[in-house]
C-alpha cells in the first residue's frame, strides 16, 4: 500500500520495493533493526544519515516511534512526494527520467524494479544485487493483487 500511495503502481515495481526491503531489514522486515557494521543504519530501509535524522524527525512529529512499522512506511511515502518537507530529491534524480515512482512503473521485470530501487532509493549499487533480484522475483511470482 506504500508503494501504490507513492505512485508506483505496477506489480514489478512493488516486487522491486518489497525485494530491497527483504535484504535491508531482514525477512522478517523488522522494522527496529540496527546495521550490524554499526553504519548508524536503520529500519526497513536502512535509513542512515541525514535520513535517518529525518525518519526520526517525522516520528516524533506524528508522535509515533521511529521503529514502528506503519511510520516507517509513511515516511517512505512522504520521501517520495515532492509536496512533503520530507522529499528526498535525490531518489528522483537517480532514477531515469527524474522521477523514481514513473520508473518503477516502466521497469520490465521484477529484477528491473529491484535493481532501479536499490541504485535510486536504497543507493546502494551493486550491494546484495542477486538477493534483491531474486527475493523481487519470488514476491512477484507470489503476489496476488491488481496492479493498475
Amino acid at each position: 500500500n506504500a508503494a501504490k500511495q507513492a505512485g508506483i503502481n505496477t506489480k514489478a515495481g512493488y516486487a522491486g520495493v518489497v525485494g530491497n526491503a527483504l535484504v535491508e531489514s531482514t525477512v522478517n522486515l523488522d522494522p527496529a533493526i540496527e546495521n550490524i557494521e554499526g553504519s548508524g543504519a536503520f529500519g526497513i530501509f536502512q535509513w542512515k544519515d541525514s535520513r535517518r535524522a529525518n525518519l526520526e524527525k517525522f516520528a516524533k512529529e506524528s508522535g509515533r516511534s521511529a521503529s514502528d512499522f506503519s511510520t516507517q512506511m509513511s515516511f517512505f511515502v512522504a520521501e517520495l512526494n515532492p509536496n512533503s518537507p520530507y522529499y528526498d530529491s535525490t531518489s528522483d534524480a537517480i532514477a531515469p527520467g527524474g522521477n523514481l515512482a514513473q520508473a518503477m512503473n516502466s521497469a520490465k521485470s521484477p529484477e528491473e524494479a529491484a535493481t532501479l530501487f536499490n541504485a535510486a532509493y536504497e543507493r546502494a549499487p551493486g550491494q546484495g544485487e542477486g538477493p534483491r533480484q531474486n527475493y523481487a522475483v519470488e514476491i512477484f511470482s507470489e503476489m496476488d493483487c491488481v496492479a493498475e
